[in-house]
């Protein structure tokens, strides 16, 4: 755990941390876009004056052109997420056709030491990527695809094959041609019999 030391500006039940990017409301976090921030942030360092409509443009778009829609948008998106105080008013006030001033009363607070936590996440991050390759590699590979001992088997179940169904086909010929050669012999053996004529009288 690490201590930093930073300028914090509170408001009403919020807390703004410029060097941590960050807004808290009770202690918890609330997530802002980083241009909703920085908005926010050059209206709370100008609160209690009037800040024009294009010096809020330069700050917060710097080389950009922004048009005033833009910024009324965001306005009422931060509007928003303030909410309203407790005697219901506003925390940003429009005037019109100039600007915007922040209206509740901020405090600064300088030299403000706050612990922050070190993560570990960058020393996880060889061991998370390894598992990733290795999921990829897996991935990458065909399921079909045999070991070197596999494939040999293989082929030499399909020589056996090739080599076995001729010579299954050879046989059942030459019993086929046994059988046929041994019933001819027996239908030219077989003994003839005699025929006789008869004479009938008239």
């Amino acid at each position: 755990m690490e201590l930093k030391t930073l300028s914090i500006y509170v408001f009403g039940p919020f807390r703004l941390e410029p060097s941590e990017h960050r807004l808290l409301r009770h202690g918890q976090p609330i997530s802002l876009t980083p241009k909703s921030f920085e908005l926010l942030l050059y209206l709370v360092e100008n609160h209690g004056r009037l800040v024009l409509k294009d010096q809020i443009m330069r700050a917060v778009w710097p080389g950009s052109f922004v048009e005033e829609a833009n910024l009324t948008v965001s306005i009422s998106s931060l509007r928003k997420t303030l909410g309203k105080t407790d005697a219901g008013l506003q925390y940003i006030e429009t005037v019109p056709t100039k600007g915007y001033r922040f209206t509740v009363p901020v405090e600064e607070v300088k030299n403000v030491t706050i612990p922050t936590a070190v993560t570990k996440s960058t020393e996880a991050t060889p061991a998370i990527e390894a598992s990733r390759q290795e999921k990829a590699t897996n991935l990458v590979q065909p399921p079909s695809r045999l070991a070197p001992h596999q494939l040999a088997t293989s082929q030499n179940a399909r020589h056996s094959r090739a080599i076995l169904l001729p010579a299954l086909l050879l046989c059942a010929l030459c019993v086929t041609g046994y059988f046929v050669y041994q019933a001819m012999r027996n239908s030219a053996s077989a003994p003839t019999v005699p025929r006789s004529l008869a004479i009938l009288p008239l």
